[in-house]
């Protein structure tokens, strides 16, 4: 599956996001929206739009109607909506 996903040039999901810590103390969803084309991504969840153009990013706050911008640098160990197909080949039990 991820070697198919993977040859497509662009995709789009709903999602769901769960977080849970092993004390169970917290349990949070979110619900979610992603489009990727390339190196590039438009995400939204949780109040926050995210869009990285492959050089720079925008995190946009609704609630606060704040923007934050800063430069897109690439880091092998990030977890990227752009590598999200193959992020369970590293550091994740599948």
């Amino acid at each position: 599956m991820s070697k198919k996903f993977q040859a497509f040039k662009s995709f789009q999901a709903d999602f769901t996001y769960s977080l849970e810590t092993t004390a169970g103390k917290v349990k949070d969803s979110y619900q979610g929206q992603i489009s990727v084309k390339g190196n590039k991504y438009f995400l939204k969840i949780s109040g926050q739009e995210v869009y990285n153009d492959g050089t720079t990013v925008w995190t946009y706050m609704k609630d606060e109607n704040e923007c934050n911008v800063s430069e897109y640098v690439p880091d092998e160990n990030e977890i990227s909506p752009t590598k999200i197909h193959q992020m369970y080949k590293k550091g994740y039990k599948y």
